[in-house]
């Protein structure tokens, strides 16, 4: 699964086409139904299938995106072990003629 408990995720797949890009903090394993969760949305309520309006819900995992997942951290950690050495500038000495 993409989520766990406590992520901050965007709805990528919605049931209902204006939540789409919605921002939800998964709150718990939603237990009648494999690879979903039980969200709450940080935008205000949300419309549901039937119509009505609702601040938390079922949500299935793969239509979630973490807003900072492991992937993408693996990936930029990977970018800067990569990156070429930083260009060290001497340390100008200065000398006292007299």
């Amino acid at each position: 699964m993409r989520c766990k408990v406590g992520d901050l995720a965007f709805v990528v797949a919605p049931a209902v086409p204006s939540n789409l890009g919605l921002l939800v903090e998964v709150l718990a394993i939603w237990p009648h139904r494999k690879e979903a969760w039980w969200v709450r949305s940080l935008c205000g309520t949300r419309k549901r299938k039937d119509g009505s309006q609702a601040e938390e819900g079922m949500v299935p995992d793969v239509c979630l995106r973490p807003l900072k997942d492991d992937n993408a951290h693996q990936s930029e950690q990977r970018a800067s072990d990569n990156a070429p050495p930083q260009s060290r500038k001497r340390k100008r000495r200065e000398v006292a003629y007299g």
